[in-house]
């Protein structure tokens, strides 16, 4: 089987880059606000079982962070009263502190899930926003301090660079009052992409019912949720690794 040189994913993501760059109305960013617990704080009630253990209704996004409140009480219980798995399956511990068959309130925010390989759109596609910026990128070897421009997403260092490289950082932006009310937690590059021809000239975004065409997904990705409450605009950007 072939498999992709470092010089063949440059040559793509250029190709790529001049692509939105030359058809700037083909090419947007959508964003949208997926399923309502995706990376929301929960507040359950639940009874252990006599095998002294419940399940909460989503995976965690941390399991060290899920709170255990005995009903009547207002203090969290020790979590070394507990365990916690990444599935979100909670069982008492051998000489834990909470009693059996205790009924408990779960706090925890839930966790993001993946997009699937599958998927060619958002799951809940609230606007398409235009591409701001275009950019392409090296990442910066463990332990070297970044030269000139850069950017850092968990905890790794991106360089900004002028030749064609596999990773393009595609950025946008959302004013104050784009989205608003909507949690926004994904974001997509969609290609394929018309405005309708009834929705206003020259804007940047538009909601996802003055799109002709909704295109199709290049990239996806999910975040924990960014609120929209009309007061501040929000700078985001996407990494196209190939």
């Amino acid at each position: 089987m072939s498999v992709y040189t470092n010089s063949g994913r440059a040559t793509i993501v250029e190709q790529i880059r001049n692509m939105i760059h030359d058809q700037p109305g083909n090419t947007m960013i959508a964003i949208g606000s997926g399923v309502p617990w995706w990376g929301r704080r929960q507040n359950e009630k639940h009874t252990f079982s006599p095998q002294r253990h419940i399940q909460l209704a989503h995976p965690p996004q941390n399991h060290a962070d899920v709170e255990l409140i005995i009903d009547g009480d207002d203090n969290p219980a020790h979590p070394q009263a507990y365990t916690v798995t990444p599935a979100g399956r909670v069982t008492l511990a051998l000489n834990s502190a909470i009693p059996d068959e205790a009924t408990v309130y779960a706090r925890y925010r839930a966790y993001v899930p993946p997009p699937p390989l599958a998927s060619s759109a958002l799951v809940n596609a609230v606007g398409y926003t235009r591409i701001a910026g275009l950019s392409f990128l090296d990442a910066v070897p463990a332990g070297q301090a970044p030269q000139g421009d850069f950017i850092t997403v968990g905890g790794i260092h991106y360089q900004l660079v002028d030749q064609p490289s596999r990773m393009l950082l595609i950025r946008g932006k959302l004013e104050a009052g784009d989205a608003v009310g909507d949690d926004i937690n994904e974001f997509a590059l969609m290609t394929g992409c018309k405005i309708a021809g009834d929705a206003p000239k020259g804007r940047i975004y538009y909601p996802a019912d003055q799109m002709e065409k909704t295109g199709t997904a290049l990239a996806i990705e999910r975040r924990l949720p960014v609120p929209r409450d009309g007061t501040l605009g929000t700078d985001f950007a996407l990494i196209l690794v190939i």
